[in-house]
Parts: structure tokens; C-alpha cells; sequence
């Protein structure tokens, strides 16, 4: 088991996220985390409307669209906080039909209430792992960083499945848990991945500060190691960004090829794939908010799920599978 000093997971599961109301997913997530924490492993549209409407109403919690609307919480009975909820276990019944096995909750017969699974299976774990990484800001700081090297991990062999099977793939950030090929500084990783891919350095070593040991956006590379050797460069290659925070909207642009055109040639540019650990859908499987994927292939918890299904062995030995164990015999009174 992972040594953790708190014995507290959790922490701001009192306070709603500050979510706008059409962001479903994010709050089906943290509709998961609280039956997930609660002692008795349930969480009922009643215990939903009884928490956010004190905490949208009483202080101003949740999204700007939700607790500054002056007519959304008249009375008791308001039936635009009711729909609301309504929405959300929907879109929760959607992920209970698409990640069936690996699903970790289960409802009641009218569909009112989520309830936890028991027994937990690996398939299971994993994704209550994945829940977590999309929620850092939910858990305590020193679970933070085997949670996100471990999906760094994970998004590589993610990657494996997705290319031919002697496709060479690494990480080429540095990974607090998960060295990989890419040491050194960044001038010395750069050089490195250029022979890797029969590419040519075109920044010069003056442009990089010789403590400089980070990776310009680039977190997992992967290509095809066609045999003519040196002679012929144009390998198929992609680029990898991780994130686990809202960020990695932005963050999906720093492994594009306009990011490193400058920095080493490229025969043909390399595609692009964002990794996040986020159910980043809407209640009928279409992605949320399709703009926000900026010509990348976005593999979310749903796609992350399909391509590691038979690889849980690559999970089961990480210090977050841990952390799920040790979180899930834990449970945090929230009543």
C-alpha cells in the first residue's frame, strides 16, 4: 500500500464545482466522488437537491449561470433545480450503459438513486482511478503526483494499442515515477528524439538553458520504425500531450507540429493526440464541447477504457491503484 501521511483523500466535497450548468459531465463526476466518499455508498437525487440547492442558493456556490440566476431557487419545490438533477443522473445512466463492466456504480430500480458497487473489481479500480485524475483539485496534494505520472503511463500504452505493434513508444517527459529513454536536459532529449525519427535539429544549442530539463509540451512520442534505416526519413510519428486539469484545452497545442517545425524538421508533421482522463461526452456520447478539440485524435475516459481493457495488468502494479484501494476502504461520512 502507498504510505500516505493523511488518512483523508478527499477534501472540498462540500463545495459544488464551480461549474457552469451545461458542463454535465463535470458534474456527473462529482456526483460519482460523493457516493464514491459517502459511508453508506449511495447518493440519491433527494441527497442532490437537499446539497445544492442550500449551497447554490445559501452561498453562492457552483457556476456563475447557477448560483447568480436570482430566479433559479424560489422554493422548495423549484423545478428548474430539479431538471437539473435530472440531467445529471442521465447523463450518469448514459456512462452505466457505455462503460458497463468498468462501471463502479449501479442505480436502484427507479433510477433515483447512484450506488456504489460491492465487491470492487480491477475493472472497477481503474476507473475510479481515472475519476480521481480528472478531480486533482478534490484530492489531497500528495496523491497528486502518482496520480498524473501514473496517467502519463498509462496515455503510452494507450498509444502502443493504437499503433502497429512494433511501433516504438516512450515518454518523453520527466516522469516522477516512469523514466523512460529521454534523460538529461532538454537539448540533450531533443537531439536524442531527432535520430530517433531520421530528423535534423534545426534550434541551436545556445536557445536552451543548460539546466533546462523539461519538454516543451511534448509528454509521449511514438513512431513507426519502418527498416530502410537511416536512408529515408518521413516515419509516421505522433505527438502525445497529457492533461488532468481544465488546462489541457490550451495545453494540446504545445506537441503540435507548428509548436516544433521550429525546433527539428519533419518529412511529413506528426499527428497530434491529447490523453485526458475526463468523461468528456454529453449524455447521448457525443463529445462536450467539440471546439475545444483542437485538431487532435482526443482519447477520453470512455476511448482510454476501450484501448487498455485487456492491459490492466499495466495498471494493477501502480502506486494509484493503491491509492484506489486504500480511498475506497475509507469512506468519508458526507450526511
Amino acid at each position: 500500500m502507498v504510505s500516505i501521511s493523511s488518512s483523508i483523500y478527499f477534501m472540498r466535497l462540500d463545495t459544488l464545482p464551480p461549474a457552469a450548468k451545461y458542463e454535465t459531465h463535470i458534474w456527473a463526476d462529482y456526483i460519482e466522488l460523493l457516493c464514491l466518499a459517502n459511508g453508506d455508498g449511495e447518493f440519491s437525487k433527494a441527497d442532490a437537491l437537499e446539497r445544492f440547492r442550500v449551497r447554490l442558493r445559501d452561498l453562492g456556490e457552483g457556476g456563475d449561470d447557477l448560483s447568480h440566476e436570482d430566479d433559479l431557487l424560489p422554493g422548495e419545490e423549484n423545478d428548474k433545480l430539479v431538471q437539473l438533477i435530472s440531467d445529471r443522473y442521465r447523463h450518469l445512466y448514459y456512462r452505466r450503459e457505455v462503460f458497463v463492466d468498468f462501471y463502479p456504480f449501479s442505480f436502484s430500480d427507479d433510477k433515483n438513486v447512484l450506488i456504489r458497487k460491492d465487491p470492487l473489481t480491477l475493472k472497477h479500480k481503474f476507473y475510479i482511478y481515472l475519476l480521481l485524475a480528472s478531480n486533482l483539485h478534490n484530492v489531497e496534494k500528495p496523491i497528486e503526483s502518482p496520480l498524473t505520472s501514473d496517467f502519463e503511463f498509462l496515455s503510452k500504452e494507450a498509444m502502443k494499442k493504437l499503433l502497429p505493434v512494433d511501433a516504438k513508444v516512450h515518454i518523453f517527459r520527466n516522469n516522477a515515477l516512469h523514466q523512460g529513454k529521454y534523460t538529461g536536459n532538454l537539448w540533450n532529449k531533443i537531439n536524442t528524439l531527432a535520430k530517433d525519427l531520421r530528423e535534423r535539429v534545426l534550434a541551436s544549442e545556445s536557445e536552451f538553458s543548460a539546466q533546462n530539463t523539461g519538454d516543451k509540451g511534448l509528454d509521449v512520442v511514438g513512431w513507426f520504425p519502418f527498416p530502410d534505416a537511416d536512408a529515408a526519413p518521413g516515419l509516421p510519428i505522433y505527438f502525445g500531450q497529457c492533461g488532468c486539469t481544465a488546462s489541457w484545452v490550451e495545453k494540446q497545442d504545445s506537441c503540435s507540429h507548428g509548436a516544433w517545425s521550429q525546433i527539428m524538421t519533419f518529412c511529413s508533421p506528426p499527428g497530434k493526440i491529447a490523453f485526458i482522463p475526463f468523461c468528456f461526452r454529453n449524455s447521448d456520447g457525443g463529445w462536450h464541447k467539440l471546439v475545444d478539440i483542437h485538431w487532435a485524435i482526443l482519447i477520453d475516459r470512455l476511448r482510454l477504457i476501450h484501448l487498455l481493457q485487456d492491459r490492466l495488468q499495466h495498471f494493477e502494479p501502480l502506486r494509484s491503484c493503491d491509492i484506489v484501494e486504500e480511498i475506497i476502504h475509507q469512506p468519508e461520512p458526507l450526511f
